[in-house]
């Protein structure tokens, strides 16, 4: 039986990225991510949203508005292109993004 520590760690994404939410490029990229992410592994993160940003008071705020900003399930951070453009389960071992496996 799943305690429910066990349960909330199964519901956290895989990847969260977070993004300029005031940026029309930033918000169609990511809905363009949302739409290829069937199986709801990705958290999208708007900064601006201060509501949304107190479950992050780690994340370097004005840092990920100059660097796009993800983290892992496991806890570590990436940037650049990288959380936009890897699978959740591959972001690592620099595998291309959105195959049939998500």
């Amino acid at each position: 039986m799943k305690t429910s520590h066990q349960n909330l760690l199964n519901n956290q994404p895989e990847l969260i990225i977070f993004y300029d939410g005031f940026c029309p490029l930033c918000i169609k990229e990511m809905n363009h991510i949302r739409s290829r992410d069937k199986h709801n592994k990705i958290q999208l993160i708007n900064l601006q949203s201060e509501n949304d940003m107190k479950c992050h008071p780690e994340l370097d705020t004005e840092k990920a508005m100059k660097i796009l900003q993800g983290k892992c399930k496991d806890g570590s951070y990436i940037e650049g292109l990288e959380p936009a453009w890897k699978r959740p389960s591959d972001i690592h071992s620099k595998s291309a993004i959105f195959t049939d496996s998500i």
